[in-house]
């Protein structure tokens, strides 16, 4: 790694650190804005738990960016099935990344079908990526059984 790159690291680190420090008592108190940047914060530093604990707070508020950030931290962490829930949330509450999210969380646990669907509704929802992953993969159609 140069010393450039680490540096850079190493300072995200600190700024983090701080970030966490300024941020928790804001959250403590009831504060959104501070309670989802501290989620930010604590995930850049691979604390996960404290990270996910505070997106949910946000997210159970109706903040669908909260959500959409709490369920990619579980598709990451391997719990595909949370996340698709969390992410169903945010999606039907508008917002297409959470929903081409969902598609692609689909997509790695094989379930194409699910992904379709998920990547319909981004696209709906105006997400240029999913329209173009709609484009590149059209539905498969079954073929008539021949007698």
């Amino acid at each position: 790694m140069s010393g450039s790159l680490r540096w850079s690291w190493r300072k995200l680190r600190l700024i983090s650190r701080w970030q966490v420090h300024r941020l928790r008592p804001g959250a403590e108190d009831g504060d959104l804005i501070d309670a989802f940047n501290l989620a930010l914060a604590l995930e850049r530093l691979a604390l996960d738990d404290q990270a996910e604990y505070w997106y949910r707070w946000v997210a159970e508020t109706g903040d669908a960016e909260a959500a959409c950030n709490l369920g990619l931290l579980l598709a990451r962490t391997k719990r595909s099935n949370k996340a698709l829930k969390v992410l169903g949330t945010a999606a039907k509450q508008g917002d297409s990344d959470a929903a081409f999210i969902a598609g692609e969380v689909c997509e790695e646990t094989g379930d194409r079908v699910g992904a379709r669907e998920w990547y319909e509704l981004a696209a709906r929802l105006g997400d240029a990526d999913a329209a173009k992953w709609l484009k590149r993969n059209p539905p498969q159609d079954k073929k008539p059984a021949t007698g």
